[in-house]
């Protein structure tokens, strides 16, 4: 089999600016997710391209006639009840919801930000996978280095990580595809790829619109339209060496590497 391409995209609040000390109110965030949304998937679906989409609850609520388009071409997934915080029965709550809004089941969770949950919790909130670690090293947010690279499994629960190359440890999520020259980019996963059998990528829908509201430099530079015909363009490329599955998917098929 061809290794595995996963493409995941979180769908939340866009409250970046709001911890950068900007307010911005709910619905402006919620209208900056679907302007990026919607040219996003009309481009998925024009390529074939099926993906994964972690969604928070909130979202699902305020913006259903989004959700359930996703759900006709592809995953909806769990990115908690409300993007700044993760109170206890979120998990449960915001499972059943997006199920209810979609009419599909929900398998896999991501945290929002990556932060680290309980992987009981997780199980007993009835999720099948966890996508939310990040074993990289994040200034300012986390030091992950030793964690695994490749999915593994705690009870009955996969964890897939996000990607980051062997050895280095260089990750490979939404800044990295931004700021990396295009050829890097590309080197390191496709490294990544054929050395670990599957990459596991993930951006926001509201990267694909300009931004401003006061934030810095590092997450504003490459943001935009432009930004959407890049990934395009990648995803492409990358297609041609492997296959395109989302994450539930593969979490239905994955066997422990011998």
């Amino acid at each position: 089999m061809p290794p595995s391409i996963l493409l995941t995209f979180d769908v939340e609040e866009f409250d970046a600016p709001v911890e950068c000390g900007h307010r911005i109110d709910l619905q402006t965030q919620l209208d900056c997710s679907c302007r990026g949304l919607d040219p996003l998937l009309d481009r998925l679906e024009s390529m074939g391209i099926p993906s994964t989409f972690f969604t928070t609850g909130r979202f699902a609520r305020e913006r259903s006639d989004h959700v359930r388009r996703i759900a006709r071409s592809h995953e909806v997934a769990s990115h908690g009840l409300v993007h700044d915080r993760l109170d206890d029965g979120d998990l449960l709550t915001s499972r059943t919801l997006l199920e209810e809004i979609s009419g599909q089941p929900v398998m896999g969770f991501r945290r929002a930000r990556m932060e680290a949950t309980p992987h009981q919790d997780i199980i007993e909130a009835g999720y099948s996978y966890n996508a939310s670690e990040h074993p990289v090293w994040i200034p300012g947010r986390y030091n992950n280095r030793s964690d695994p690279r490749r999915p593994y499994r705690t009870g009955e629960l996969l964890n897939i990580p996000a990607s980051c190359t062997p050895r280095l440890r260089l990750p490979l999520f939404w800044l990295a595809f931004r700021h990396y020259p295009r050829r890097l980019f590309k080197r390191c996963a496709l490294r990544t790829l054929r050395h670990d059998g599957q990459l596991n990528l993930y951006f926001h829908p509201w990267e694909f619109i300009p931004l401003q509201h006061g934030l810095p430099r590092v997450m504003r530079r490459g943001s935009g339209p432009e930004l959407l015909d890049r990934l395009c363009w990648f995803l492409e490329w990358i297609g041609e060496h492997g296959r395109f599955q989302t994450m539930g998917e593969y979490a239905r098929t994955w066997q422990e590497p011998r």
